[in-house]
């Protein structure tokens, strides 16, 4: 009896040591649930971002809505419970690109107190986004079903005046404080800056190196620099020196 209480006992110490050594067991949460709305506002991200792919490789009416769904993960249903249909998710892309895009220009306007920087900031983000591929077939997707298609020009005119007005807006603030100064009225600036640079940026695309993109971005770059100048700034004009194609 006494060998075996002795025996039993130096395995209980041995068990117990043993358990010592070993390290602290972790408790494993569960990760959170979403809520509803952010489980909605990941569905329509991750579609959004798969429809961007798909209209940039087949464009509006070569994206097929089912396939959309399909890559992104999704059903069919998904898709057609966040948006009306492939138009009004093209619509939500192209939202987000302006977007995007809108945020870059409010911390240029936020963090310079530098006139003459917050202009060349502009200037090279306004260059890098027209002639951005991708912005370029996006945008002249947008115009081509605006065309042909009555809700599609709707939906063109709503978007394309919202951002005319959101760049109007900015740049007259700029002008009426006095650290810029136009040579037109903010909305001929931006109206006469985009049509011209949209044109220029889709032509080279299609034509290729005449002119090349180099070219491009000088061109658009010194009609701006001839249009809009900072209060301590000069007009740059430099008409006389032609350009390589």
């Amino acid at each position: 009896m006494g060998r075996t209480m002795r025996a039993a006992s130096h395995k209980a110490t041995s068990y117990f040591a043993a358990r010592q050594d070993e390290p602290p067991s972790r408790t494993i949460s569960s990760p959170r649930r979403l809520s509803r709305e952010e489980s909605q506002r990941q569905t329509r991200a991750r579609l959004i971002e798969v429809g961007r792919q798909h209209f940039l490789a087949y464009g509006l009416g070569g994206a097929v809505a089912e396939k959309i769904a399909e890559e992104a993960g999704y059903s069919r249903g998904a898709l057609y419970s966040n948006f009306a249909g492939k138009e009004d998710l093209f619509v939500a892309v192209m939202q987000e690109e302006h977007q995007r895009y809108c945020e870059l220009y409010k911390a240029i306007y936020r963090d310079n107190g530098d006139s003459e920087k917050m202009l060349q900031e502009l200037r090279t983000t306004y260059i890098d986004m027209l002639v951005n591929p991708e912005w370029v077939i996006l945008w002249a997707e947008f115009q081509s079903e605006a065309v042909r298609n009555k809700e599609m020009q709707s939906r063109y005119r709503q978007f394309y005046h919202a951002m005319v007005q959101d760049s109007v807006n900015r740049l007259t603030e700029h002008i009426e404080n006095g650290s810029l100064l136009c040579k037109m009225s903010p909305s001929n600036f931006v109206l006469a800056m985009s049509s011209f640079a949209h044109g220029l940026a889709l032509r080279q695309r299609v034509v290729g190196s005449q002119p090349s993109e180099r070219t491009t971005r000088k061109l658009i770059g010194e009609v701006f620099d001839t249009l809009i100048r900072t209060h301590a700034g000069e007009w740059k004009v430099d008409s006389h020196r032609p350009l390589n194609p």
